[in-house]
């Protein structure tokens, strides 16, 4: 059967290929990435990426079909990030297909709305980098409206977005594809009433993200490539 967590699990098969001293070699990154691909048909590698690094990373591809640049990234404060599974599934392909149908009837107004989500991202790692994190939950609301705006959630996820808020969350927003799966909210402490908040359908994880200085950063990007970057080129399913 195939893993709860494909990508971590690729992750851990990729490290566990090349010796103990070159856990987070760019070869190691690269195998992960081959096996993903095997459990995703066309697999975009940020899980991938991120599972293997063991902390943030900044994903940038110049469009669709070219080569993910990866790099570990900086931020100065600690926090927590809550999960919220919806209980709800949804094909990534099909959603992506979506968008893409979206796009060709309505370029301008799909083409802002992505061009403006761009900017969150860039903005939100500023405030990473900066230890911002009301702006950051702020750009975090935002980007779930561009969304939902797209097509991209749905009523049970727009709930869960909501109550994220209503509990204290800096700011909640759909993550992964959209059209059900996870909503992700950010904590400045450990949100206490998690043990409580459970869908009826879906299940909360809570994590904590450390603070890693922009040295620390450095050090980890030194393992993904001698630039500090590992570009991931998505392949299709033959």
């Amino acid at each position: 059967s195939q893993p709860r967590s494909p990508a971590a699990f690729a992750a851990s098969i990729g490290a566990s290929s090349v010796g103990p001293h070159d856990f987070v070699q760019q070869d190691g990154l690269l195998r992960a990435a081959r096996l993903d691909h095997i459990f995703h048909g066309t697999a975009s590698g940020i899980d991938t990426a991120t599972s293997f690094s063991g902390g943030l990373v900044k994903a940038q591809s110049a469009g669709p079909g070219a080569p993910r640049h990866f790099e570990p990234l900086a931020n100065a404060r600690p926090f927590y990030i809550a999960l919220v599974d919806t209980g709800e599934r949804s094909q990534t392909a099909a959603m992506v297909e979506s968008l893409a149908q979206r796009k060709r009837q309505q370029p301008v107004f799909v083409g802002e709305k992505i061009g403006r989500l761009g900017e969150l991202a860039a903005a939100s790692t500023t405030d990473l980098r900066e230890g911002r994190l009301a702006e950051l939950g702020s750009h975090l609301n935002e980007a779930h409206e561009h969304l939902s705006d797209l097509g991209m959630s749905t009523p049970d996820l727009d709930r869960v977005v909501l109550n994220l808020r209503e509990l204290g969350a800096l700011g909640a927003k759909l993550t992964g594809s959209g059209g059900g799966g996870f909503a992700l909210g950010l904590f400045r402490d450990y949100p206490q009433w998690v043990e409580s908040y459970l869908p009826a359908k879906g299940a909360v994880y809570v994590s904590e993200v450390p603070a890693v200085s922009v040295q620390e950063c450095q050090r980890r990007a030194s393992g993904f490539a001698p630039a500090g970057s590992t570009d991931i080129k998505p392949e299709r399913e033959h």
